[in-house]
């Protein structure tokens, strides 16, 4: 394991993004993800794209199959400009626990599974139902395959995921 530090809290901005988007086996991800990344980077360029930083964003979980939706994109200003071979994804503004990964990149399901197993259940906090998104900026270093990744995780209150039980259903009556 590594040696998980404590987030920090930030309320992150709308994001469009775009670039692939796919769904891969859990068993399989590491490779299927990076097989992905590959075909990505292959790219070169995207219209629209502002700056150079980098999306792995997670979502479209699903357990029951041992599955989940992985998209490698750029952040643009608007979808005018995208190609339509393309893949688009627009993030809401959230509340995050902002993680950072620092090493290779083979070992990022390591810090995946610390935040899920060992932070998550203990803080306070509870899994948001929106994408989380791994940052790849300068401090990354491709090539390597090391370096620098923010992990944005969205959370919660543990006490919001009753919000949507009515009054009579949370006393029982």
């Amino acid at each position: 394991m590594t040696e998980l530090r404590p987030p920090v809290y930030a309320e992150g901005r709308a994001l469009l993004l775009v670039g692939l988007r796919q769904h891969h086996p859990q068993a399989t991800a590491a490779q299927s993800i990076l097989e992905q990344w590959e075909a990505f980077e292959a790219l070169k360029r995207m219209p629209g794209a502002i700056g150079t930083t980098t999306y792995g964003v997670v979502c479209g979980n699903n357990p029951a199959e041992q599955t989940f939706e992985y998209m490698c994109g750029l952040e643009v200003a608007d979808f005018d400009a995208v190609p339509a071979d393309l893949d688009r994804m627009q993030i809401q503004s959230q509340r995050y626990a902002v993680f950072t990964h620092r090493g290779k990149v083979a070992k990022l399901r390591n810090t995946w599974a610390e935040i899920w197993n060992e932070w998550l259940p203990a803080s306070g906090y509870a899994a948001a139902d929106a994408p989380d998104f791994e940052l790849y900026d300068y401090r990354f270093d491709r090539q390597a395959g090391k370096g620098v990744i923010e992990i944005w995780f969205p959370v919660m209150p543990e006490y919001d995921q009753n919000i949507t039980k009515t009054l009579p259903q949370l006393l029982n009556l």
